[in-house]
């Protein structure tokens, strides 16, 4: 499986936007964001992409400068600090195991290359490989014959960070773009208002606008 040279990349967070996600591979500064991304060694664009339910609760966390607030990350089922019956949406484009590497490092603001264990990942279903906000490494199955991956933290926060407007406007454009012919505004809203670091963080009504303004 693993020796073949495509990945699924599954992202969750502001990846879910093609046009943010391909400022990782071909370099450029994502609308809403104050950092310039180098890109990929690589810059093909991703084969395929597709969307995905994964069964790992969603929940925002941390600082990032280059948001300006929380960022979203992906739990585990033992996670104890989040329901851990929620399920979340992931936009997966098929790309380069170099490629991913690269977004790694990118997304922690280290140098190529980023080296992935990838047997180990699969046999253990993570791998902690940079001490950062996205330094694990996590594998979540196959599809089509490629297997997916994404990358969340392994910090232990002691609370929730509330996202900025831009960081979640940039995500519910990617939910928009990804799950739109099966999820309406309010759906859209409805997952994202109970998740940790928005639900006790943002008015309600706010949330709505943010939703409606990308629609």
């Amino acid at each position: 499986m693993l020796e073949k040279s495509l990945v699924w990349y599954a992202s969750y967070g502001s990846n879910l936007c093609r046009d943010r996600f391909l400022c990782y591979i071909q370099g450029g500064t994502p609308q809403g964001s104050n950092a310039y991304e180098c890109g990929c060694r690589d810059r093909t664009l991703p084969a395929e992409d597709k969307h995905l339910f994964i069964e790992h609760p969603l929940y925002f966390a941390g600082y990032s400068r280059r948001w300006g607030g929380g960022v979203a990350f992906i739990g585990s089922r033992e996670d104890k600090h989040v329901n851990p019956k929620s399920s979340t949406l992931v936009r997966m484009y098929l790309i380069k195991q170099e490629q991913f590497g690269d977004v790694v490092a990118q997304e922690n603001s280290v140098s190529f290359p980023v080296i992935i264990p990838w047997e180990q990942v699969v046999e253990e279903g993570k791998k902690d490989l940079i001490d950062s906000l996205y330094g694990r490494v996590v594998h979540l199955g196959e599809r089509e014959g490629f297997p997916i991956f994404t990358f969340t933290t392994a910090r232990k926060f002691e609370g929730y960070t509330a996202p900025s407007e831009s960081y979640l406007k940039m995500l519910i454009n990617g939910l928009k773009e990804a799950h739109s012919y099966s999820f309406s505004p309010e759906q859209v809203w409805g997952y994202l208002a109970d998740k940790p670091g928005v639900k006790d963080n943002y008015n309600q009504g706010r949330l709505r606008e943010l939703v409606k303004s990308c629609w």
